[in-house]
């Protein structure tokens, strides 16, 4: 018995630093893919399907340029913060949501304004979400190749590599994350 209460004692830390699905909320199930989230006024979440990366730029509030040149690193990126939420994800789904969107990246930069709300595009693989969002009402941001594998290095060297976390830009409301479907993200 003291085992276990030692046990759930060293375990409350990461537990409490995640940020859970509601109970009371239905579970979320999404098909593979990419889609254009909204959290809604009410807390609530609209998960609007892409069929293909390309449609993304056909839907307001996102926008993606073709790449020219890789984006250089600037000082202004010096500060960061990284969250680890203590729950591992899906390897495969992880691998196969982070492929979908440097495959996407590697030819398109993709930039997002949030509107009264924050946005998120995510692709979602095997119920594991890898997101960007637009964290602040009436902001925008933008994402190419090379900020993407920068804030999934800087997860890997914080957190174990397929846990849930999220990379912030100090100063900025753009967040890259992995997270499990059913996890409240990019909430404001």
């Amino acid at each position: 018995m003291q085992f276990l209460t030692s046990l759930l004692l060293a375990l409350t830390p990461a537990v409490l630093a995640a940020p859970a699905a509601d109970p009371a909320e239905p579970r979320t199930v999404l098909a593979n893919g990419f889609y254009l989230s909204t959290v809604n006024a009410d807390g609530t979440v609209t998960h609007t399907p892409i069929n293909s990366p390309s449609e993304l730029a056909a839907r307001e509030g996102v926008s993606a340029f073709s790449r020219r040149a890789p984006k250089e690193p600037t000082a202004a990126l010096g500060k960061r913060y990284v969250s680890c939420w203590g729950r591992q994800l899906d390897t495969q789904g992880t691998d196969k949501a982070v492929n979908q969107w440097k495959g996407y990246l590697a030819s398109t930069l993709l930039e997002v304004r949030s509107r009264d709300t924050p946005y998120y595009v995510q692709y979602v693989n095997d119920a594991v979400t890898v997101y960007y969002c637009i964290n602040a009402r009436n902001s925008v941001g933008s994402l190419s190749l090379e900020d993407f594998n920068y804030a999934l290095v800087q997860m890997d060297a914080t957190c174990r590599r397929y846990e849930a976390s999220y990379f912030q830009w100090d100063g900025s409301p753009e967040i890259v994350g992995k997270a499990s479907v059913n996890d409240r993200v990019c909430l404001g």
